[in-house]
């Protein structure tokens, strides 16, 4: 099972949402502890919003947020508002449909 640490990013404006990703795109993956994924995320309903997605192993992961997250955190806050949290799954179903 993995946990998921979301940073929501409610941008000052059109040019500090590019900023954003720019710097999102800079993050290098090298080190300690680093989440096995992260995904960055649009909100197609509001133009200045995003949201970045790391995936964890629980095994290697606690349920505080990670320093590689609070970092990231720090260096996106002069570009919006953000929320920080830790999500766990509670439990998972998968769609009996076929194409």
């Amino acid at each position: 099972m993995n946990t998921i640490e979301l940073l929501q990013i409610r941008s000052f404006s059109e040019a500090d949402k590019q900023k954003a990703i720019e710097l999102f795109n800079g993050v290098k993956m090298t080190g300690r502890k680093l989440p096995g994924k992260i995904q960055l995320f649009t909100n197609k309903a509001l133009a200045t919003d995003l949201t970045i997605c790391l995936h964890w192993d629980t095994n290697c992961h606690n349920q505080l947020k990670s320093s590689f997250a609070q970092r990231l955190t720090a260096a996106l806050k002069h570009f919006g508002w953000i929320s920080h949290s830790i999500l766990e799954p509670m439990e998972e179903k998968t769609s009996c449909l076929k194409n």
